[in-house]
């Protein structure tokens, strides 16, 4: 039995050696058809360099010869040579690595220095005063504009001594101002009775604000829904321009600005008639004051509603500056400069008045909210080369009757007046 085991595995290892002398040709070729098949691929590639063989599409430095390749060619398609230059500029397009920025000398130009503060300025609005504030203090993002927080200084004594003893400044250009037009002041009145309380302060029929010369704090409410439904406070002052029409100007915080926009669209029935127009090429802009002066006739929101009533919003179109301080009136006479001439004709009686009263008492001598319109020339022209002390004001009796000789003529509600004044800077 043994010996029969034996000469069986004999004949089966021969039989598989002769197996092995034959090769089946369709089974091997089917086996290795992918092989061959990328092995063609490879030999025919008319993108690869001569005398080359890599697995893989090629990009245009890795094509050219080994004596053309340079780290510079992957990012000036200049230096490509020109058979392979549009082939080059697709594959630069597409690629993900950053342009090489320009140099410093181009980056400092004022042109450019502009161009890249406006690019800033799409996400949060910068404020006139941001380049000042940015280097002093920390900036924070709040209700769609830039705004100082907190200063670098780590205390506050030296704002608390200013603001006790001296001026401080503050910029609350931030804040949102409507203006509505109609030549019936009565009208107004009567369309926003609902949206103040008495019981809670003064409303737009304030007597004391009816003639323009006082500037006075209220606060509103939603539409009939008084003690609920408060918005917030805002200050208003009346007008009157040369085509007798009043104008009430609202001011009210940019947090407010939507709930108060609805409360006025529903008391007059207002609709936009001119809309924003984001298009703006900053390439076209070489100066601030072209930009301003676009950002002037563009982003002005106008409204028209029943009984001919206009409303225009002025966010970010006005400058309102807060000076707090013994001095506060002391510096103002000292940094702005009054027009005179024919220009200033209708400010004569209040240019006379500064000069000759106000400019000369303290703050807590006047009537708060008082409104002195004046025509001033740019304060940047006549910024003294040295810094000068003031002169420190006694504090006397309150100033009164002062109103009455003031006029309350004032050009600033003019969306035509402040074009004018802009391209005239």
């Amino acid at each position: 039995m043994a010996e029969d085991e034996k000469g069986k595995g004999k004949d089966d290892e021969a039989k598989a050696e002769r197996m092995n002398l034959f090769v089946d040709v369709k089974s091997f070729v089917e086996k290795r058809a992918e092989q061959v098949a990328d092995l063609l691929q490879m030999i025919d590639n008319k993108s690869l360099v001569a005398g080359e063989v890599t697995k893989g599409p090629r990009t245009a430095a890795q094509r050219l010869p080994r004596h053309m390749r340079r780290r510079a060619m992957a990012y000036d398609v200049r230096r490509f040579p020109k058979g392979m230059r549009s082939f080059a500029q697709t594959q630069m397009t597409d690629s993900k690595h950053r342009n090489k920025p320009p140099s410093r000398f181009a980056r400092r130009k004022p042109s450019n220095i502009l161009q890249n503060y406006i690019r800033r300025q799409m996400k949060a609005v910068w404020l006139e005063s941001h380049i000042w504030h940015a280097k002093r203090f920390h900036m924070v993002s709040r209700w769609g504009y830039k705004i100082a927080d907190r200063s670098f200084q780590r205390h506050f004594r030296p704002i608390y001594r200013d603001a006790m003893h001296h001026c401080c400044v503050r910029d609350k250009s931030y804040l949102t101002c409507f203006v509505l037009f109609h030549p019936s002041q009565s009208l107004l009145i009567e369309s926003l009775r609902e949206l103040c309380a008495p019981q809670t302060g003064p409303t737009f029929a304030f007597k004391s604000s009816l003639d323009g010369k006082f500037e006075i704090s209220s606060l509103l409410y939603e539409r009939g829904k008084y003690p609920n439904g408060f918005i917030g406070p805002v200050r208003f002052s009346w007008s009157k321009s040369e085509s007798d029409r009043f104008s009430l100007s609202i001011w009210t915080h940019p947090a407010n600005r939507t709930v108060v926009l609805n409360e006025f669209v529903r008391a007059f029935g207002l609709k936009k008639t001119q809309k924003e127009d984001d298009d703006i090429k900053i390439e076209e802009v070489k100066k601030e004051a072209d930009w301003r002066l676009k950002k002037q006739q563009v982003f002005t929101d106008i409204y028209n509603g029943e009984n001919g009533v206009e409303l225009h919003d002025l966010r970010d179109q006005l400058i309102r500056l807060r000076l707090y301080g013994p001095n506060s009136i002391c510096v103002a006479a000292n940094v702005l400069k009054l027009v005179d001439g024919d220009e200033a004709q209708s400010y004569r009686k209040n240019h006379e008045m500064w000069n000759d009263l106000i400019s000369k008492c303290s703050p807590d001598q006047l009537t708060d909210g008082l409104i002195i319109p004046l025509l001033v020339e740019d304060p940047r022209i006549f910024r003294p080369s040295r810094r000068k002390p003031f002169e420190k004001i006694n504090p006397g009796r309150k100033v009164e009757a002062l109103s009455q000789n003031l006029t309350a003529t004032s050009d600033i509600w003019s969306r035509d007046a402040r074009i004018q004044c802009l391209e005239k800077r």
